[in-house]
């Protein structure tokens, strides 16, 4: 409901002032007529100048003054009793004070569930509720070959928000509008995604028996609020009085089905809006993972254990009616010895069933049956509690989601790890044999200590393919938890490791796929758990600088990947096939590039400090095959008189002449460093040209470390500029450490761009924009970066990464432990938030850590012998954008926007339209 306007009689001076001051002495007790006569008293001649109607105008402005209000908020946050704000507040009604406190924590819309006396301690279901789903439909398996559909408005241009591990029933923050969950929830909403999926770990509940002061400890994060309607009638008013009054010598009892069915209620409160109507409109899809199979197992455990004993006293019952049957025949002296032993054998008979009724001797096939049973009721209560909510499946999941199939992977682990990623790349390679790879997997579990990324190279056919993957960062409130239970210190579940974990960044995951480009939005916790106001529902958060990185480009190599350009007939560079399209679908039309910098992560030249000429390439012709496919190319051409067919004759042999130089390589540097400057270089130059006008344009601030340590700019050569050259170290290895062709490249760019008619810059203005940096023969960059009235990020250049590891798995493994080991060795990101970008590896990879980023680009050489030798799976080719919001990470996620071998190879056959305003959404200064 929309605020009241306030009538002009409060731009009386001090009118406000003087209220708040009256409120305070208590005036408002006596009542608003009293209060109302005050003001009059003292600001008006006439005595109904200032009327109720008035002050109810801006009764909320001098009622909740900030500092009230703030007070009140902390109070309501922490779900702290309100006795001392009473006390504190002692000239309010206490009603004024209650109907504010309700409305910040937001009216629960849930359906309440009443509790029935059937389910006892540790079961979750009732008997009825088994009878009703005895016989669910059996859960279906979906792979490759059946994956579950999601619809989408349009299969070339879809997206997905994606929530991991939400852990509902954890502590939370009780101000609705800064609750982290309904907030992805709102955001999703906002960006009309095609679906949401929760990917599975909905529900936070201890479903493990009491076995001592360890079930204490875990309580304390537990964020179940009271609530009566969900206890047995019988039991209710007892346990409000105690929850009310807090007895010394008495406590409260909470089933797990009580536990369980108030968890149902706060999905209810968080999906919904006050008024009762969804928060997302479209469709949810949710999984089944860890944390839910243990609680069916542990329920479905729970049930038998009930069932089991209520058989099994109900036949000790009947053996001990025929015991006492038999000793009273015998006393009485009144039954045969026929009649006598027959009662025996019944009550052997009985003995004998009421032995083989224990837990052990379950039928499988039974507990099977009620495992089925529960998860169907669990599967029932989150669809009435989850608005237009579907269920996938338990277990991993494949999805078809347009033209695209996404598998969600569900990790056996319950432990923080930051390696399901590196567990799912290293089994990558054995699906890749059984042709078992999605499109897009992500990697979801109960404890994932941070968002990670990597793509699989895999065959379609005779097709290349890929599969990217994504480590799915945990959706849960870090900063609340750590703030609401400070005290805590023993680590006894996973959950309180994970949050105390140092490199912890939880969030939420947007995916995109934009006519054949992949487009991840790994989202932070921290855009999430700040006050989020409907207005910002309809506007834009943030707008983004985009980098354009690649590296590994090794001129030279006999295994740099070209790539066919149906336009012109001839093959470009992998590295300068981005450009093209970029160049061609704006330069081209009249438009600026959405681009702000530029990286290049080093290894231009492949050098010769091992025995390249070793390795050849497969394809690689002697010269007496060459010769004899040039005679008979010659051959055929002779006979032709059409010209058309000649050329194709000719086009055929250029193409194979070409083609060959490239498979036969070039060793010597020199003839390396030229093909460099001509073949990738020099066509880039219109590229570097519109990313040095827009830094321009939008004032693009780059301050190095001794700038920002000292204040003064001071030339120091680790800093980075718009567009950057790094150096590498196959050169490195080829001069004895000698040389750092960084240098080289930028000396030979300063002069091409000056020689732009177009430019217009200066030699001074390009020798601070363009840059080289190295530290000694190690290279490395530091800068921070940021556009007016922006937030200053750190960037981080360098060509190895600062830790090696994974080989055939996740190459970040070893880089996020490292990094937060080092802290801050540039002397100028303290505080603030970073990005590293690294080449080397050869493979596309990320890690979206606290406080900091790292993106390693792939390679523009595709895997040879060499890398076949020494074990190594297929790495990637291709190029990467990574966006950044100009706000800072609590507007914005980071964007990862890659453009990979297989993308460049289709779309350079037959180009398509691509929609840019999706991949360069709100770049700054367009």
């Amino acid at each position: 409901m929309s605020r009241p306007i306030k009538n002009k009689i409060w731009t009386t001076p001090n009118l406000q002032e003087k209220i708040i001051d009256l409120i305070s002495q208590g005036f408002l007790k006596k009542g608003v007529d009293e209060l109302v006569k005050e003001v009059n008293h003292i600001f008006f001649e006439d005595k109904t100048t200032f009327r109720k109607t008035h002050f109810f105008q801006g009764a909320d402005d001098v009622v909740w003054t900030k500092d009230r209000l703030a007070l009140l908020k902390k109070f309501v946050m922490l779900d702290a009793q309100l006795d001392p704000i009473y006390k504190e507040f002692s000239f309010l009604p206490k009603e004024i004070i209650d109907k504010k406190a309700k409305k910040l924590r937001g009216k629960s819309v849930k359906k309440k569930k009443h509790q029935d006396i059937g389910a006892g301690m540790g079961r979750l279901v009732t008997g009825e509720e088994v009878m009703k789903h005895s016989n669910p439909p059996a859960l279906t398996t979906h792979r490759l070959d059946n994956p579950f559909p999601i619809p989408v408005n349009n299969n070339e241009n879809f997206w997905l928000f994606v929530i991991n591990a939400p852990h509902l029933g954890l502590e939370y923050n009780r101000v609705l509008e800064e609750n982290s969950l309904r907030n992805m929830l709102r955001e999703a909403e906002r960006r009309h995604v095609d679906a949401v999926v929760i990917s599975g770990s909905l529900l936070w509940v201890d479903a493990k028996k009491s076995t001592g002061f360890l079930t204490t400890h875990r309580s304390l994060l537990s964020g179940l609020d009271f609530d009566p309607s969900v206890l047995p009638k019988a039991y209710r008013k007892k346990a409000v009085e105690i929850r009310k009054t807090n007895p010394p010598d008495m406590v409260c009892f909470a089933k797990l089905r009580e536990r369980v069915l108030n968890a149902m209620g706060g999905w209810s409160k968080v999906t919904h809006q006050k008024s009762g109507q969804p928060i997302y409109s479209g469709k949810i899809y949710f999984s089944f993972g860890y944390q839910e199979e243990e609680i069916i197992n542990s329920a479905a455990h729970a049930e038998i254990l009930y069932i089991t004993t209520k058989m099994r006293n109900e036949v000790m019952r009947e053996r001990q009616l025929l015991e006492a049957l038999l000793v009273s025949k015998m006393a009485r002296g009144e039954s045969t010895r026929e009649e006598r032993d027959e009662l025996r054998v019944q009550i052997e008979e009985l003995l004998e069933e009421e032995k083989r009724m224990i837990q052990s001797n379950v039928d499988p096939n039974d507990r099977k049956r009620f495992v089925d049973s529960i998860r169907a009721v669990l599967i029932s209560w989150l669809k009435e509690a989850i608005p237009n909510s579907e269920f996938l499946s338990q277990g991993s999941v494949v999805c078809q989601v347009g033209k695209k199939t996404v598998e969600i992977i569900q990790s056996p682990e319950n432990n923080p790890i930051s390696s399901s990623l590196d567990g799912y790349m290293k089994v990558g390679g054995q699906r890749s044999l059984e042709n078992k790879l999605p499109d897009m997997a992500l990697v979801a579990a109960p404890c994932n200590i941070d968002a990670r990324w990597g793509v699989l190279n895999k065959m379609d056919g005779v097709d290349r393919g890929e599969t990217h993957a994504w480590q799915l960062p945990v959706a849960i409130d870090r900063d609340y938890l750590r703030k609401a239970r400070p005290e805590m210190i023993r680590k006894a579940s996973p959950i309180e490791k994970l949050i105390r974990d140092t490199n912890f960044e939880p969030g939420a995951f947007c995916l995109g796929y934009v006519n054949g480009v992949w487009v991840s939005e790994p989202l932070p916790i921290s855009y999430f758990n700040v006050h989020r106001s409907k207005t910002m529902i309809s506007r834009t958060i943030s707008e983004y600088i985009y980098i354009i990185a690649d590296g590994d480009n090794h001129a030279g190599m006999r295994s740099k990947v070209w790539i066919p350009d149906g336009n012109s007939g001839f093959s470009i560079p992998i590295e300068v096939a981005l450009s093209e399209i970029l160049l061609r679908s704006f330069t081209a039309k009249g438009k600026p590039i959405p681009a702000h910098m530029y990286v290049n992560l080093a290894d231009d030249m492949q050098g010769h400090h091992f025995e390249t000429q070793q390795t050849i390439h497969h394809l690689a012709k002697p010269y007496s095959r060459a010769e004899a496919l040039v005679r008979k190319l010659f051959a055929d051409a002779e006979r032709l008189s059409n010209p058309e067919d000649i050329k194709k004759i000719l086009r055929m042999l250029g193409g194979e002449y070409l083609q060959q130089l490239r498979f036969r390589g070039e060793d010597w540097l020199t003839n390396q460093f030229e093909e460099f400057v001509e073949t990738s270089l020099r066509p880039r130059v219109p590229l570097f040209e519109e990313i040095l006008r827009n830094s321009e344009r939008v004032g693009l601030k780059i301050r190095g470390i001794e700038e920002v340590l000292s204040g003064v700019p001071i030339v120091d050569s680790r800093d980075i500029g718009a567009v950057n050259l790094i150096s590498g170290d196959h050169v490195g290895h080829t001069t004895n450490e000698e040389i750092a062709e960084g240098v080289l490249y930028r000396r030979t760019l300063i002069g091409l761009l000056l020689g732009s008619k177009t430019l217009g810059m200066s030699e001074d203005a390009l020798n601070k924009l363009v840059c080289a940096p190295n530290w000694g023969n190690f290279s490395v960059g530091y800068g921070l970066i940021s556009v007016p009235g922006g937030y200053e990020w750190g960037v981080a250049l360098r060509h190895k990464p600062t830790a090696s590891s994974g080989k055939n798995g996740d190459r970040m493994q070893a880089i996020v432990e490292n990094l937060a080991e080092r802290g801050d060795y540039s002397r100028i990101f303290s505080g603030k938030n970073f990005l590293q970008l690294s080449g080397h590896t050869h493979f596309y990879s990320a890690a979206f850590s606290r406080k900091k980023f790292m993106v390693s680009c792939a390679s523009s050489t595709e895997g040879d012998a060499f890398g076949d030798m020494l074990g190594f799976r297929k790495n990637n080719a291709g190029s990467v954008i990574v966006g950044i919001p100009v706000k800072g990470p609590e507007f914005g996620p980071i964007r990862i926007i890659p453009f990979t071998y297989a993308f460049l190879l289709e779309y350079f056959k037959n180009p398509w339209e691509i929609d840019w305003d999706s991949v360069f959404k709100d770049p700054v200064g367009f």
